[in-house]
């Protein structure tokens, strides 16, 4: 079960869980329909207009892997 915070979605139903994951990623808001996708397959859909750290447009899905890092993942051309 998460709690929604003001930034950030958070487990609230297990003790001492630090389980968190930012609303924000790479200045895009994620929407919270893709935060459960990826809590429950560990795959977002393609979520469009994230930004680089150099400023640059991406369209990437979200991966959330074994360790509970999320990464990115980038269509195949």
């Amino acid at each position: 079960k998460l709690e929604r915070g003001s930034i950030f979605y958070k487990c609230n139903n297990i003790p001492n869980c630090d389980f968190i994951i930012f609303s924000t990623i790479a200045q895009k808001n994620v929407p919270e329909i893709e935060i459960l996708k990826l809590l429950k397959n560990k795959r977002t859909g393609l979520i469009k207009g994230f930004q680089s750290k150099a400023g640059k447009s991406f369209d990437a899905f979200l991966l959330l892997k074994d360790d509970f890092k999320i990464e990115f993942e980038f269509i195949k051309k």
